[in-house]
């Protein structure tokens, strides 16, 4: 988890693992919202994130676990897409692999058969060896 400079634990009856979901009191949330900004830093890939409360400390606190949540969010959000992606060309990679074995089959189905007979044979190959005696 990410901690601010100068922070070792955090404070008393809190853990990295979290306590899950609470229900909180509105104008609780609304002081929280009022204490958070976050904007996106203009030309960069970065945002910024802040918190401003009385007391230094919880600030940090704040930021930091805010800036922990919003890259365990990404991350999942991206490992997300990564498996959606994943499905969708091994889905497309079996569609084709059958296309492509339908259409060897519809080939090769659909070439013209020549008997070869012995007879034929004969015949093409004195007509070849009469040919290559009048070059001579």
């Amino acid at each position: 988890m990410l901690r601010p400079r100068g922070v070792e634990s955090m404070p008393r009856g809190q853990d990295d693992a979290g306590s899950g979901e609470a229900d909180a009191a509105p104008e609780l949330l609304d002081r929280y919202m009022r204490w958070l900004t976050v904007r996106d830093v203009r030309g960069t890939d970065l945002i910024e994130v802040r918190f401003t409360t009385p007391s230094p400390t919880l600030s940090a606190i704040l930021t930091a676990a805010h800036t922990q949540a919003y890259l365990e969010a990404n991350e999942e959000a991206r490992l997300g897409t990564d498996a959606t992606a994943r499905h969708f060309l091994d889905r497309q990679l079996r569609e084709s692999e059958a296309q492509l074995e339908r259409a060897r089959r519809r080939s090769v189905a659909s070439r013209p058969r020549t008997p070869t007979s012995p007879s034929i044979r004969s015949k093409r190959s004195s007509a070849r060896r009469s040919r290559s005696s009048r070059v001579c």
